[in-house]
């Protein structure tokens, strides 16, 4: 299990780097697929790729250094009926896989709040 230390860089390294990363999303589209509000948004997605993408994602979000290139998340996730809810399940899913590989509580909070700034991108909601 690892345990994170707020000294550490980046968010990304703080919670352990790309093996923590690579982890974390594997069990997150776990939990992900077999929950019956998300599962049917993935039904026709190439799960590697979509895995290769949240890893980069995260690991952009998270301050670390990668060759991605930028992608649109409205444009990605735009007319796929992504609601608010929607998005709420699928951090709390990222923040309880990353309590399972030993992520301090205070990391995973930082996580979500990073993601926070994309969740219009993703849903299409404005204020």
């Amino acid at each position: 299990m690892h345990t994170t230390t707020p000294a550490a860089g980046t968010l990304f390294e703080r919670i352990g780097g790309a093996p923590v990363v690579e982890r974390v999303v594997a069990l997150l589209y776990e939990r992900v697929l077999s929950d019956p509000e998300l599962a049917p948004f993935f039904a026709n997605t190439p799960m590697e790729r979509q895995l290769h993408m949240q890893r980069e994602f995260l690991a952009v979000a998270l301050g670390e250094s990668t060759e991605m290139e930028a992608w649109d998340l409205a444009r990605a996730h735009g007319g796929r009926g992504i609601a608010a809810e929607h998005y709420v399940r699928f951090v709390r899913h990222l923040t309880d896989a990353l309590a399972e590989v030993g992520v301090s509580m205070d990391d995973a909070c930082a996580v979500a709040n990073r993601l926070a700034i994309v969740e219009r991108d993703v849903t299409g909601e404005v204020d």
